[in-house]
C-alpha cells in the first residue's frame, strides 16, 4: 500500500529511555499517545499514525511485540481536521466545499518486520487538502475521554517554473532540441551545476533536494529496474535570492558527486549482467515546516552516552508526544544526453560496473 512509505513512528519505550523532562514515570496513570500526522495535499491518501505510549514491568521487547500494546483498539479514536482561515472555520476540502470536518477512518496494514508488531493500525482519508490555512487535528479517545490538539499551516508545493523543473519532461517529445537533455557529465567543471526553484513561507521553510538517477540491468534480454538516490541537500528560507523579483534557493552539486554515489550503489548490486544503462533523472523536492525539521532533529539515534534527549511534541500542552505538520513534494522527470548516458560506462567511479553507453551496447570500461 502506497501509505507504507511514510516514515514509521515506532512507541516511546518509556522503560528504556532516561530523559530529561515533565513526564514522570511514577506518577499516577496519564494517557499520553504517540502521533505521527505528516499531511501532504499533494498525496491521494492521508495517513496519521497514533500508538500508545506504554510503560510495563515486563520486557520492553516483548510487549513491544504485542498489537494491543501499541495499537488502540478499532473505533477507540475519533480523528478529524478542521480548517481556519482568519481565525473563522471554513471549508475543509476542494473535494466538497461543504465539508468543513475531515474525519479520518481506521485500518490495519503489515509493516516491515522489527522490533515491533507488524501489525499496525493507521488513521486514512481520500479528502483532498488545501493549500493554504490552518489545519486543526483533533484526536478524541471516545472511551476514556481524553482528547488531543494541534494545529499546522497548510503549504502550498514550489513551482516547476525555473530550470531544470520545467518543461520538456520525460520522456520527451522526438525532435526536442539537443541542449534540453541534462547532461552532468563533466566533473572539472569551475562552477558546480545548479537546480533553482521558489521558495517562500507558503511553501515551506525546509528544502530539500534529491536527484534520483534511473538505470536498468539487462540479463537474457530482461529489464530490472533500479534507482539511486543522491542527497544534493537542504536550504531554509535564509538561503533565499531574488532573481526578476522571484525569491528562489540554489541547489548546487558537482557531476562527480553523482558519479561516486552512483557508482557506491552499483558496487553493491548484481554484476552478472550483460550491461547497465542510465536513462533519466527525476528531481524530488520536499518543502516542509520548522516543525518537521525540528522533529527529524529529536527523533535522530543519539550518541550522546548520556541520553538525555527531550521527548518532542507541538500538541497543546504536550498533551500528546510527536507530531503534526504539513509536507509537499515535486518531482520532475527528465531525459538524460546521450553523452551523459555515455559517460558513466567509463568515468573511474562507475567504469567496473558494466554501464553500456548511449547505444545500448558498448562497454567501455576503466582504462
Amino acid at each position: 500500500m502506497k501509505f507504507l512509505s511514510f516514515i514509521l513512528v515506532v512507541p516511546v519505550l518509556l522503560g528504556l529511555i532516561s530523559c530529561k523532562n515533565d513526564l514522570q514515570l511514577n506518577a499516577p496513570y496519564k494517557e499520553i499517545p504517540s502521533v505521527y500526522a505528516v499531511l501532504n495535499p499533494f498525496e491521494p491518501i492521508q495517513v496519521i499514525r497514533v500508538n500508545k505510549v506504554f510503560l510495563g514491568e515486563g520486557d520492553a521487547n516483548v510487549m513491544a511485540k504485542v498489537a494491543d500494546s501499541i495499537n488502540y483498539q478499532p473505533g477507540e479514536l475519533l480523528i478529524n481536521l478542521r480548517r481556519f482561515v482568519d481565525g473563522t472555520q471554513v471549508s475543509a476540502s476542494p473535494q466538497n466545499t461543504s465539508d468543513t470536518v475531515i474525519t479520518f477512518r481506521d485500518s490495519m496494514v503489515t509493516a516491515t518486520p522489527g522490533a515491533f508488531n507488524t501489525n499496525q493500525r493507521v488513521y486514512v482519508s481520500s479528502k483532498k487538502l488545501f493549500t493554504d490555512g490552518v489545519y486543526k487535528l483533533t484526536i478524541r479517545n471516545v472511551i476514556s475521554g481524553a482528547v488531543f490538539t494541534s494545529t499546522a499551516s497548510a503549504l502550498d508545493r514550489v513551482y516547476a517554473d525555473l530550470q531544470p523543473l520545467v518543461a520538456p519532461f520525460f520522456e520527451y517529445p522526438q525532435n526536442t532540441p539537443p541542449e534540453l537533455y541534462i547532461d552532468y557529465s563533466s566533473t572539472t567543471s569551475k562552477y558546480p551545476y545548479e537546480v533553482k526553484h521558489r521558495a517562500e513561507k507558503r511553501f515551506g521553510q525546509i528544502y530539500q533536494l534529491i536527484l534520483r538517477m534511473h538505470l536498468y540491468d539487462t540479463v537474457g534480454g530482461q529489464r530490472t529496474e533500479q534507482a539511486v538516490d543522491y542527497l544534493v541537500g537542504t536550504k531554509t528560507l535564509r538561503d533565499v535570492q531574488v532573481l526578476s523579483g522571484i525569491n528562489y534557493v540554489s541547489h548546487t552539486f558537482t557531476g562527480g558527486g553523482i558519479f561516486s554515489v552512483v557508482g557506491n550503489a552499483v558496487s553493491k548490486m548484481n554484476q552478472n549482467i550483460y550491461g547497465r544503462k542510465m536513462y533519466m533523472v527525476e528531481y524530488f523536492i520536499y518543502s516542509s515546516s520548522q516543525e518537521y525539521q525540528d522533529y527529524m532533529e529529536y527523533v535522530k539515534p543519539s550518541l550522546s552516552i548520556t541520553q538525555n534527549k527531550p521527548l518532542y511534541s507541538n500538541f497543546q500542552n504536550a498533551a500528546a508526544l510527536g507530531l503534526f505538520t504539513f509536507r509537499t513534494t515535486l518531482n520532475v522527470k527528465k531525459n538524460l544526453a546521450s553523452v551523459y548516458i555515455s559517460s558513466f560506462s567509463n568515468n573511474p567511479s562507475t567504469c567496473n560496473y558494466r554501464f553500456v553507453t548511449s547505444d545500448g551496447k558498448t562497454i567501455r570500461g576503466c582504462k
